[in-house]
């Protein structure tokens, strides 16, 4: 029988437990001993469980479930190596069920029966507890630690942690002053990096230049919980703020000339007909929006999904078509007319009428959420 091998450890620190060596060392070991002839070797690393946002995961449900194939099992070391999240294991386990793939613990052998489905229910629900409470617990003590001011990321440039402190290095803090001083005599991100590597031999990208002007560390504040783990803002009230938490690098005054500053010169963010509308069919991603010879195109940003990208028109004619179609049936008025409406009134119909545009391969393939 050939077997898909699938080892993965959450954090750095788990690996002394859970390391991935012995993991697949063990994997090996009882595909040798069954007789197994193993086809694919998928490995995580530094990855929660209790999402399905795995590269090699996804990679290997892929490999699993290609017509021919011809897998019959996949192992991992232990059940919640393939999921701490129940209703992920259950998806993926009948998806696999479908095409005769089976997944086998080998350190947590379970009889293939409805007493044998029921342990691995069990099983498989504790590890998702126990994720989850810690998970809790770990978010607790980071916000203990954020209200007292303490560091719990790499330092940024001008100071060095200690003991959770933030403590000034000198030499650095005189490249942040700098920045800040250079960029409001009205110079570029890109030209003041150049600068800094000629001035003080220290290499930084204009993005880090940018990332460097907007951190309210060096005025003092520590906040923690800002962001979600996709990069967007939460909420104000989300946030922890701990200020006067260490030494300020920039005076508050220049700090907020600077951001008054960058706010002038911000570019508005182009927003086109199906922006943040429309999700990979295959993988769940949300696709990205490229303009190519004057044409936006929607792609997956996966690199291993076969997805690949469409022309943002033909979807968008698939869509309204729909949509005109759906309207035509609710109203008493009869069918209305979209096409000769402007991009903004055609936006707010759709954010209106769809949470989410499910894409396929082509066009053709799509389904809608909240319609």
């Amino acid at each position: 029988m050939k077997v898909l091998l699938y080892a993965r450890v959450s954090t750095e620190a788990q690996t002394q437990k859970h390391s991935l060596d012995a993991q697949l060392n063990a994997l090996w070991e009882f595909a040798k001993e069954m007789g197994f002839e193993v086809a694919g070797e998928y490995v995580d690393r530094g990855i929660s469980g209790r999402s399905d946002e795995r590269e090699a995961f996804l990679a290997m449900i892929r490999h699993a479930t290609t017509p021919g194939a011809s897998i019959g099992a996949i192992l991992v070391h232990k059940l919640d190596r393939f999921s701490r999240n129940r209703e992920d294991a259950i998806v993926y386990k009948a998806l696999l069920k479908k095409h005769g793939v089976s997944v086998l613990s080998i350190t947590e052998p379970v009889e293939d029966s409805p007493a044998g489905l029921l342990v691995e229910g069990i099983l498989e629900t504790i590890a998702e507890f126990y994720s989850r409470n810690l998970a809790q617990e770990v978010k607790k003590g980071q916000t203990e630690a954020a209200k007292k001011g303490q560091n719990q990321s790499e330092p940024p440039l001008g100071y060095r942690s200690v003991g959770g402190r933030l403590i000034v290095k000198p030499a650095e803090a005189e490249i942040v002053k700098f920045i800040f001083e250079r960029y409001l005599q009205g110079i570029s991100y890109r030209k003041i990096a150049g600068e800094v590597e000629a001035k003080f031999h220290k290499s930084l990208h204009p993005s880090t230049i940018a990332y460097i002007l907007r951190n309210e560390a060096y005025i003092g504040i520590r906040i923690w919980n800002k962001r979600q783990k996709d990069g967007s803002i939460r909420p104000k009230s989300d946030w922890v703020v701990k200020e006067q938490s260490h030494t300020a690098i920039i005076e508050k005054d220049l700090f907020f000339k600077v951001q008054k500053l960058l706010k002038q010169r911000s570019k508005p963010k182009s927003e086109h007909l199906l922006s943040g509308l429309c999700q990979c069919m295959i993988c769940n991603s949300s696709l990205h929006s490229q303009v190519q010879r004057g044409k936006v195109r929607l792609r997956c940003p996966e690199k291993l999904c076969p997805m690949g990208s469409v022309a943002e028109e033909k979807v968008a004619e698939a869509v309204f078509t729909d949509l005109e179609l759906l309207l035509h049936h609710a109203s008493p008025l009869g069918k209305p007319d979209l096409s000769g409406c402007n991009q903004e009134v055609r936006r707010l119909v759709l954010l209106s009428s769809i949470e989410k545009i499910l894409i396929g391969r082509t066009a053709l393939e799509i389904h809608y959420l909240s319609y």
